[in-house]
């Protein structure tokens, strides 16, 4: 696996591909985090899996919220994880292959059934795969040859399939036509996003964009499209209704819809095609929530702006930003996470932040309680919880 798979890193809304060459080293040591709907995740470098929040019908308990993280029962071995904003989860093994677990409505855990999964289950079929993305109803793979494999949900074209919208579902993985030379993917509402080797990025299914040919009557696209006006992309994350591209010169690109200042650009003009995030420059990551965004700066520092209802930027308010701000009392950050509305970060000490909505225990402080500043997320027996510095996969 070479740095740049190395370096993926998945949200629920969102994919980070991290290459800040600064930074290397200390980001292919870190365990990965994730924030999904109304849950955060945090993988050990032992592969076990840490989850808080609201699961769902998955691990760790039926139905019921968890104010501080817990083991996902039986899931060993996991280099990289997803988790989607309708309570489905994603762990990609160290052989390649990949388990899922959660809801599964809609066939998006890929084992051939509708049952939802309170256990992990395999994802039939895969092997080889690198990384792995969770959207609202529906899977996404990268394989190692830079194929990517979908399964799920199929309303509006989310599956990608050449010819029309049948079947509605696939209740195991498909390959996508039309893509090779993949590096990251990002599943999000009822688009997905593919990032390949040469900087471009390529979109399919049908978002809420305005201005756009393919979806301005509500079709949506069977076929992958490449995004006008990018190139030397080196990141892309995904909304939902909105998306960021991060350039290879450390600045952040955006595009869709904007009512809250989520484009960053100073405006709250929506816009088909992307435009600058203004004021922020040297970022190496970034991570898209349903209305806000963070980036991580090559310094260390977390900048977020957009919708901000729930404390979800971290300024110690609950005003929505047109600009980026910087997050609150946070430093030495190595890895971001956007939830729908709240955030995560992890530090170099290994230690985890959250801020933002927590009706669901998803900051994982032993609270239900909405933070609008960075909380450190505690264990069940009192003290932080850590992931421990300098572990690697």
């Amino acid at each position: 696996m070479n740095r740049i798979e190395q370096g993926l890193r998945a949200g629920a809304l969102s994919v980070v591909l991290w290459h800040g060459a600064g930074l290397a080293q200390v980001i292919a040591a870190q365990p990965l985090i994730a924030a999904g709907g109304e849950q955060s995740l945090a993988m050990k470098a032992d592969g076990s899996v840490w989850v808080w929040g609201y699961s769902g019908r998955g691990e760790p308990s039926p139905g019921a919220a968890q104010v501080h993280p817990v083991p996902v029962n039986r899931v060993r071995g996991i280099v990289a994880a997803a988790v989607s904003s309708q309570h489905h989860f994603l762990g990609l093994q160290r052989d390649g292959h990949v388990l899922a677990w959660g809801w599964n409505f809609f066939g998006q855990l890929g084992d051939g059934t509708q049952r939802p999964r309170d256990a992990a289950v395999a994802v039939k079929s895969l092997r080889g795969i690198v990384a792995v993305s969770a959207g609202s109803d529906f899977s996404a793979a990268l394989g190692a040859d830079g194929g990517v494999w979908v399964w799920g949900g199929n309303f509006i074209g989310q599956l990608g399939e050449l010819g029309g919208p049948a079947p509605a579902l696939r209740l195991a993985p498909v390959r996508l036509p039309g893509l090779s030379g993949v590096r990251a993917i990002a599943a999000g509402l009822g688009d997905s996003y593919a990032l390949d080797a040469a900087g471009r990025v390529w979109t399919w299914g049908r978002s809420s964009y305005p201005g756009e040919s393919a979806t301005a009557s509500g079709a949506a696209r069977y076929a992958p499209v490449l995004v006008a006006g990018l190139d030397g992309i080196m990141a892309i994350a995904n909304g939902g209704e909105h998306a960021m591209a991060l350039k290879r010169d450390g600045t952040v690109w955006a595009w869709g819809i904007n009512p809250d200042g989520r484009l960053g650009d100073g405006s709250h003009a929506y816009r088909a095609e992307p435009a600058k995030v203004r004021a922020l420059n040297k970022v190496v990551a970034v991570s898209s929530g349903r209305h806000h965004n963070l980036a991580l700066r090559a310094d260390g520092s977390v900048w977020a702006w957009g919708g901000n209802h729930e404390g979800q930027l971290g300024d110690a308010s609950f005003t929505d930003r047109e600009l980026p701000v910087p997050v609150h009392g946070i430093d030495q950050v190595v890895a971001i996470a956007a939830g729908a509305t709240h955030s995560v970060a992890l530090r170099s000490d290994g230690s985890l932040w959250s801020w933002g909505d927590n009706r669901a225990g998803q900051l994982g402080d032993g609270s239900t309680e909405t933070k609008n500043q960075p909380v450190r997320v505690t264990a069940r027996r009192g003290g932080g919880f850590s992931l421990g510095s300098g572990s690697r996969h």
